[in-house]
């Protein structure tokens, strides 16, 4: 599912919500640092930094938006320079943002909530070894069951290893709890996919810390990259523990990758 660029927010139209934010806030006057992580803070898969958006701002991003002589903000009376390094929002600028916030991609609709564990586990599993392999290498783990098993919260059944005398009964539950936990993972990444929201998180704004960081669409979209390659990979394996059909649950991302 592709999003409509229809009604989508261009990077300058965000710098001006984030003026405005700034503003509401009682911050009349703003400084460069306060403007840049107010932008990324809203927006941080258009302004954070590359590789590493839910983390870090990118500063650089966000002023070249308004500094020089062909600046969109400065030449439609958005804001105006009060002193080195500070700015305010003019008049103009409050408009445009009321406007803006209308549109159907509004900061309200750019993002998709979850409940907070959902956020914890999807940071979990964002910040997983497994990521990490793929964003280092470009290639999925093929050498580490265990980097794999984490990924998808899975295990060896107790029967599998020779854990219980009556190894049967606890094994059966123990793949099905493989099951539901791949399955589980999907069902997560499928409905952010789905929503077609900017970036996910547990509040509207977008905000949140620590293990209830928010997470990009693009994020989401790696993810599912990697969920795709470690089932081409480990697919018997996971069958082997319980996973029906594994092959099954593969995302078709399709022009998604694109994005």
């Amino acid at each position: 599912m592709r999003m409509s660029k229809k009604n989508e927010l261009s990077r300058a139209d965000r710098l001006v919500l984030a003026m405005a934010a700034l503003s509401d806030e009682g911050d009349s006057v703003f400084t460069e640092a306060q403007l840049t992580v107010k932008a990324w803070s809203l927006f941080p898969q258009h302004f954070g930094l590359e590789g590493y958006e839910e983390e870090y701002p990118d500063h650089k991003s966000v002023c070249t938006l308004y500094m020089g002589k062909d600046s969109k903000p400065k030449k439609l009376g958005y804001m105006a320079q009060e002193g080195q390094k500070r700015y305010r929002i003019l008049p103009a600028g409050y408009q445009a943002a009321k406007k803006l916030q209308n549109k159907s991609d509004s900061v309200e609709n750019q993002v998709y909530k979850i409940h907070p564990q959902a956020m914890e586990y999807l940071n979990i599993v964002a910040g997983s070894i497994a990521m990490t392999d793929y964003r280092t290498t470009g290639k999925v783990t093929d050498n580490n069951w265990n980097i794999v098993g984490s990924f998808f919260g899975v295990g060896m059944p107790s029967d599998g290893v020779g854990l219980v005398k009556s190894g049967a009964r606890k094994g059966a539950s123990d793949r099905a709890e493989n099951d539901g936990a791949v399955n589980n993972l999907r069902t997560l990444l499928f409905d952010c996919i789905e929503s077609g929201a900017e970036m996910v998180a547990t509040t509207s704004g977008g905000g949140g810390t620590g293990t209830l960081a928010p997470i990009s669409r693009g994020r989401i979209i790696e993810i599912c990259k990697v969920f795709n390659g470690l089932i081409d990979v480990w697919g018997k394996h996971l069958e082997h523990i319980g996973v029906a059909q594994p092959e099954t649950l593969k995302f078709d991302l399709g022009d998604l990758t694109d994005e």
